[in-house]
């Protein structure tokens, strides 16, 4: 079967709404059809207009069937006898969602995303069940980390359109006279997203390494994509969880060997709020810049930063926080070169003066 143009949608949709099989093989067409646009593992920046004039403008009496879809499907992987099921549909789901977001009319301010709650619900059942891996086996785990990863990309999809994030990662300056050019705002942030991140970083749970890694890009890419987003993310206990993946940093050597990305993401992250911070009135701010920075140099100048969290360190954790030491100071650096910082957001350019972060 082959998927469907705009012209053809607007002679269907209705008869999608009543065949729900004529409308599944529709979607698994579709996105058998587009996936190949889906960079999933990748970090590396493209651009949104890639592909763009293939990518059809979907009525929303559709999107609500999918976004009821993904509704069920997220209710079936809280079951365990229906979890597979669950997890296959809400992958497919999630592919479709990221696919129709390369075309950002799909997504404008006058038709919001219907899916956005249903996508941190489903973010959010699945880190429950991968924390419970910890004490008990669960046989779909590799299906549930790849929802996960699939999940998290649609999010960044959704609340950075433009990569802002990966492109100045990748060494890219995006001005403020482009970000003035871009034609679609990212989507709000759910209030529940916060909440969501807060739990992934508790003291007593921890996410695989890999899934670590995009979240923080996740985070990373919110504060690039809206400074009204970047704020909402910006609060207590999102900036203890960042400083947690830093001292956890040197945790004893009998666990895995840490992705050095996964370090300098959280610092560029840190980098990235103080930044926002620095534009933003203190009745904005849900935390001051000062928190930030003692809580980051209580990590930079600790001798043994786990020891509290998991009793005496590991036989090679001299080593492991030198490598701490080392990538927070040349962050410090970076954030040093860069005294005058530029903000643009919602057409409004604004200038201030950054202070050096030095070890006191």
């Amino acid at each position: 079967m082959e998927p469907l143009g705009t012209s053809a949608w607007k002679g269907c949709a209705a008869l999608c709404q009543k065949d729900l099989s004529y409308l599944q093989q529709w979607l698994e067409a579709f996105v058998a059809n587009f996936e190949k646009i889906i960079a999933v593992h990748s970090l590396e920046p493209r651009r949104p207009e890639d592909s763009i004039s293939e990518i059809p403008l979907l009525p929303l009496n559709v999107l609500q069937v999918l976004t009821q879809q993904l509704t069920s499907s997220v209710s079936q992987i809280s079951r365990d006898e229906v979890a597979e099921p669950g997890l296959k549909q809400a992958l497919l789901l999630t592919k479709f969602f990221i696919i129709i977001c390369r075309n950002l009319e799909n997504v404008q301010a006058d038709r919001p995303p219907l899916f956005v709650h249903d996508l941190i619900v489903l973010l959010s059942t699945c880190s429950k069940k991968l924390n419970s891996f910890h004490t008990e086996a669960w046989p779909h785990q590799g299906q549930l980390e790849n929802v996960t990863l699939y999940a998290l990309h649609l999010c960044e999809c959704l609340f950075d359109p433009y990569q802002t994030w990966r492109r100045q990662l990748s060494g890219e300056i995006v001005s403020a006279k482009e970000k003035n050019k871009y034609k679609f705002a990212p989507a709000a942030l759910p209030l529940e997203f916060s909440s969501f991140f807060e739990e992934c970083f508790e003291t007593d749970r921890e996410l695989p390494e890999c899934l670590q890694l995009r979240l923080i890009h996740l985070l990373g890419a919110i504060i690039s994509g809206s400074k009204q987003n970047a704020l909402q993310m910006t609060t207590p206990l999102v900036v203890e969880g960042l400083m947690l993946v830093l001292r956890r940093w040197c945790l004893p050597a009998s666990g895995p060997t840490k992705d050095p990305q996964l370090l300098q993401m959280t610092l560029k992250s840190v980098v990235s709020m103080v930044h926002v911070l620095h534009t933003s009135s203190p009745s904005q701010r849900a935390v001051e810049i000062r928190a930030i920075l003692e809580s980051f140099f209580k990590v930079l100048n600790a001798d043994q930063p786990l020891a509290s969290l998991e009793g005496s360190p590991g036989p090679h954790w001299e080593e492991k926080l030198i490598t701490l030491r080392v990538n927070m100071l040349e962050e410090e650096e970076e954030e040093e070169e860069e005294e005058d910082v530029c903000w643009a957001y919602g057409g409004h350019q604004r200038r201030c003066h950054v202070p050096r972060m030095s070890v006191r």
